[in-house]
């Protein structure tokens, strides 16, 4: 089996020996190759050439490169999640939307990851993906979400704190009013 061709020598026996100069051209090459789900490898080398020339146009076409292979059960690789938050900082960029499918994949150390980016809609992500695993309610509340149930960006500690409630999980405030109060009736039924 000879070697997989790569992006740039496919875009060569495209195009010939003229360049591909239009912005619109390269979006269209890419979207292409996508459509057609080329390897992982072939599609990371494609968006990485692509975001080059439109970084827009690259996060934009990323989530691709983060579905699940059909077939298989991998997830979304840690180095595409961490060049596409690096893409998005650098340029000011949001996250792009990102397929229910793709959450639920994510592996410890992609949520990892997200929950450590500068990025608040990289941490709201990390709630989501969360959520999609359904925790049991038995289960000790994650470490990762009590971080994220403090986090200074709002939007992030409210969607971590409604996750906390919505997996049966108690409010720590209420623990210790909880406590305060047996406490009293305590003191207050060796007192009579």
């Amino acid at each position: 089996e000879s070697d997989p061709m790569s992006w740039q020598e496919q875009v060569k026996l495209l195009v010939g020996d003229g360049e591909v100069s239009l912005t619109q051209q390269k979006v269209q090459l890419v979207e292409d190759a996508l459509a057609a789900k080329v390897r992982k490898p072939l599609a990371r080398e494609a968006l990485e050439w692509l975001s080059r020339h439109s970084a827009f146009d690259a996060i934009r076409l990323w989530p691709a490169l983060l579905m699940p292979v059909t077939g298989s059960d991998t997830s979304a690789e840690l180095e595409d999640v961490q060049a596409l938050l690096a893409l998005c900082k650098s340029g000011g960029h949001k996250l792009p939307q990102l397929d229910l499918v793709v959450a639920r994949g994510l592996s410890d150390e992609v949520v990892e990851c997200l929950i450590q980016s500068d990025l608040p809609h990289a941490r709201l992500l990390a709630v989501q993906a969360m959520q999609d695993r359904l925790f049991k309610q038995k289960d000790e509340p994650p470490a990762q979400l009590k971080k994220l149930r403090a986090d200074p960006v709002p939007i992030v500690s409210l969607a971590a704190t409604h996750l906390w409630i919505q997996l049966g999980f108690e409010e720590e405030e209420e623990k210790e009013e909880d406590k305060d109060a047996e406490d009293s009736e305590d003191e207050a039924a060796k007192k009579s």
